[in-house]
C-alpha cells in the first residue's frame, strides 16, 4: 500500500493512519464528474473537477468564497493560461486532490511541463516532487533528452541538474554517438564549456527541507469552512452543510438515500455522531468517543463504510462503563453481518458481567426504546447471578436470603 500512495516512498505513516484511504478515495473522486461543478478551460480543452476541493487546496485556482451568495453558487467556470493542455491540467488536480503524481505514466517532458504548471500556480510541493523525480530517475540514456527539453522550456534548475549530471559523467557523456545530434551542436558545446568551468549545480531541496504535504490539513479546512457546499441535511434536529462529491465517493448508497429531501431526517442519529462520521470521511479522523461509535455502527453496516465500522467496533471493544454499557448491549443485539458474531459473543461477555457488577449505580430507563429481547436478557443473566451469588447479588443460591 505504501509504495503505491507515495512516489518516495517515505512518510505516510507518520501522515495518520486513514491517510491511505483519503488518497484512494479521492483518486475515486478525481475519476468521477457525477457531482462535479468546476470546469477549468485549458485553450479549446475543458477539464471538470469539484469547486470544494480545488479552493480548499490551490486558491490560485479558485479563491475561496468570501460571502454567502458565491458560497452557494452552483457552478463554477476558470480559464487558465498558460498551461500546456488539458492533460497537464488533468495532473496538476491529481496532485491536488491526493497529493501525489503517478509520475512512472509521464514523460520527462509532461513533468518539466507539470513543474512550470505547478509554479504558476504556486504548488511548492508539486514543482518539488517534479523537480525530485526528474532528479532521481536520470540516466545517462535520458539525460540528452531531459537537457534539450528543459533548455527549450527554459526549466533552468532541471536543466542544471542535467548539466551536473553531464559533468559527473562526462566520459560516458561526450562519447555518446546520438548526444550531440539530440542536444545540437550549440548546446553540446554548452556541455563542454562547463566541463572547463565547472559551474556550481543549482541548490538541491532534501526531504527534510521540502515544502510540507498539507493534503489532510486542507481537507480538515473543507470540513471546517464548507466552501460551495451542495446539499444541506437535517439531522437530530440540525442542518448539517456537506458536499455530495465527497459522501457519494466513500459510499454510493448515500446518493440514494441521503441526498433524497428528508432522507437524513429519518436516521435515528445524533447530530455530532454525524458529524464525527463526516470528519472522518472528509480527512480521516478517527477520534470517535464510544456513544458515538454505537450510535455509527448501524449506520455503518447499512451504507458500507467499512473503515467506520471497524473503528466503532473497535471503539466499543475497549469502552465498556457506566454511561456507555447499554448502548453496547443494544449494538450487541443488532443485525450483524455475516463474520461478526465473535465481534457479538465479545461484547455480550464484557457488558453483561459490567452490568451486573453495577447494576444499582445504571440507569435503565434506556432499555424502555431498545429490542424487548434485550431486557428478557438482563433479566435472565440477573436471575442466574442471583442463583449462583455472583457479583453480589442473591446469597449462595439461597433466593431472598
Amino acid at each position: 500500500m505504501t509504495e503505491e500512495l507515495d512516489p518516495f516512498n517515505e512518510g505516510v505513516e507518520s501522515k495518520g493512519k486513514y491517510y491511505a484511504m483519503v488518497v484512494l478515495t479521492n483518486k475515486k473522486l478525481l475519476l468521477d464528474d457525477t457531482y462535479s461543478d468546476l470546469t477549468i478551460k485549458v485553450g479549446g480543452e475543458t477539464v471538470c473537477a469539484h469547486a470544494c476541493v480545488v479552493a480548499s487546496r490551490c486558491e490560485d485556482i479558485l479563491p475561496l468564497p468570501t460571502d454567502e451568495k458565491s458560497r452557494r453558487k452552483k457552478k463554477h467556470d476558470v480559464k487558465v493560461k498558460n498551461v500546456a493542455s488539458a492533460q497537464i491540467m488533468q495532473r496538476v488536480l491529481e496532485f491536488i486532490y491526493t497529493g501525489m503524481v503517478d509520475f512512472p505514466k509521464l514523460t520527462d517532458k509532461d513533468i518539466l511541463l507539470l513543474n512550470a504548471a505547478s509554479r504558476q500556480f504556486k504548488l511548492a510541493r508539486l514543482s518539488y516532487l517534479c523537480e525530485r523525480w526528474l532528479r532521481e530517475h536520470m540516466t545517462i540514456e535520458s539525460v540528452f533528452h531531459l537537457l534539450k527539453a528543459a533548455t527549450d522550456l527554459s526549466e533552468t534548475r532541471v536543466k542544471g541538474f542535467c548539466m551536473q549530471f553531464a559533468l559527473q559523467h562526462y566520459n560516458d557523456f561526450i562519447s555518446n554517438k546520438d548526444g550531440i545530434y539530440i542536444l545540437g551542436i550549440e548546446l553540446f558545446q554548452e556541455v563542454v564549456a562547463a566541463f572547463q568551468t565547472n559551474p556550481p549545480p543549482p541548490e538541491e531541496i532534501t526531504p527534510d527541507k521540502a515544502p510540507q504535504d498539507t493534503l489532510l490539513e486542507d481537507f480538515k479546512k473543507m470540513y471546517n469552512q464548507m466552501p460551495f457546499s451542495d446539499v444541506s441535511l437535517t439531522v437530530g434536529g440540525e442542518t448539517i452543510r456537506c458536499h455530495k462529491a465527497i459522501l457519494g465517493a466513500h459510499s454510493d448508497a448515500f446518493a440514494t438515500f441521503l441526498f433524497k429531501e428528508g432522507g437524513a431526517a429519518q436516521e435515528k442519529i445524533a447530530a455530532n455522531t454525524f458529524k464525527s462520521m463526516l470528519k472522518f470521511l472528509y480527512y480521516g479522523d478517527d477520534h470517535i468517543d464510544p456513544l458515538p461509535a454505537c450510535e455509527l455502527v448501524e449506520f455503518s453496516r447499512r451504507y458500507k463504510l467499512h473503515s467506520l465500522l471497524r473503528i466503532c467496533e473497535d471503539k466499543i471493544r475497549n469502552s465498556i462503563n457506566k454511561s456507555t454499557v447499554l448502548e453496547i448491549i443494544n449494538v450487541a443485539h443488532m443485525p450483524a453481518d455475516t463474520g461478526k458474531a465473535d465481534l457479538v459473543d465479545e461484547l455480550k461477555s464484557k457488558a453483561y458481567p459490567f452490568l451486573l457488577e453495577n447494576f444499582t449505580q445504571i440507569d435503565l430507563q434506556p432499555i424502555r426504546l431498545y429490542n424487548p429481547l434485550i431486557s428478557i436478557e438482563i433479566l435472565i443473566n440477573l436471575q442466574q447471578a442471583w442463583k449462583t451469588g455472583k457479583y453480589g447479588l442473591g446469597s449462595d443460591g439461597n433466593s431472598g436470603a
